[in-house]
């Protein structure tokens, strides 16, 4: 707390509450709406750096006892990186370091959580100040929800570079969209961590009435993914970008690092799997032989189109709210 005059109330201030403080904003709430509609219950909802407002609410002993509980030897994961000659010497390094801390079994429950049942669409209002300006302000979350996907490492692989290929603005299912809303900006990508796998759109740069319009746009870019597949075009071009993205990375004067930290850690935090990193390296390479297979076709039809559990949510500004609250 700050008290900048005695005739002034305490005002209050903190690294983590000002770093959450400037980074919510609509497009945070929008992300935040559609996991809390998708999967109810689950921590999934949580904001990953803590809600402003309860922040203030944390005491001291509740943070070093949560620190004390999950931030134990028992639930890491060590990355060495480099070239070794003797990599045991580091096992025992870790051993001398983590030998004194007694063995926990951590089992992650997300107790909460109730599966969704059917597909929803929910509309959210953001409190935003009088006069604001609120023309193509508002933000859109389609979720397709991929039941049993998650059990199936190889299709999930699938799903994962079809993604990079829907991401781009030559694909159908881009194109779709933008001719119906010129003035959107979509981007797509998996949910892997969530209690139930996800191929997530997002499309920005809209009205909160073209929610619709935006939903048969991207379900007519599926359709289209279904019965052609992408252009040779297409895969060639994002096949170079991503060759050229990772002899980029290798260049990386910090490469261990950059591969562990940006790369690795996040893949294995949301798959479970020490290795998805490599494996979807190596999934970019096959794009072109998947897409002329017809895998990504197959995939779309049998993941996406089939898909009973759809969820749309339209995050969008409403002015004078922000006064009320």
């Amino acid at each position: 707390y700050r008290l900048e005059d005695e005739a002034e109330p305490l005002t209050m201030e903190g690294t983590v509450y000002s770093e959450m403080l400037a980074a919510s904003n609509l497009y945070q709430s929008s992300y935040y709406n559609l996991l809390k509609t998708a999967f109810p219950g689950s921590v999934w909802g949580n904001v990953a750096g803590g809600e402003p407002k309860q922040i203030p609410e944390l005491t001291w002993e509740a943070v070093k006892a949560y620190h004390a509980r999950y931030y134990h030897p028992s639930n890491c994961i060590a990355y060495l990186y480099g070239k070794f000659e003797d990599y045991s010497a580091f096992l025992r390094l870790l051993d001398d370091a983590f030998s004194s801390c007694e063995t926990q079994e951590f089992v992650f429950s997300d107790e909460s959580y109730v599966p969704l049942q059917e597909s929803a669409e929910r509309f959210f209002p953001y409190p935003a100040e009088a006069g604001t300006d609120t023309e193509y302000a508002a933000d859109l979350y389609y979720a397709v929800l991929c039941p049993g996907l998650k059990q199936d490492a190889r299709e999930e692989l699938y799903l994962n570079t079809l993604t990079d290929l829907m991401a781009s603005e030559a694909s159908p299912v881009y194109r779709k969209v933008t001719e119906a809303l010129p003035t959107a900006f979509l981007s797509t990508w998996i949910s892997l961590g969530t209690p139930v796998d996800a191929i997530v759109f997002n499309v920005s740069g809209i009205n909160r009435e073209d929610a619709q319009l935006a939903r048969e746009a991207i379900d007519a870019g599926l359709e289209e993914i279904a019965e052609n597949g992408f252009s040779q075009e297409l895969v060639d071009m994002m096949s170079a970008a991503l060759s050229m993205n990772m002899r980029l990375t290798r260049e990386n004067t910090a490469l261990g690092i950059s591969l562990l930290t940006g790369q690795m850690i996040p893949f294995y935090a949301e798959s479970g799997r020490i290795f998805d990193c490599l494996d979807y390296m190596e999934g970019m390479s096959m794009m072109d032989e998947w897409n002329q297979q017809g895998v990504y076709s197959r995939a779309v039809s049998d993941w996406l189109l089939s898909s009973g559990l759809r969820v749309l949510t339209v995050t969008y500004p409403e002015p004078g709210l922000r006064e009320e609250l």
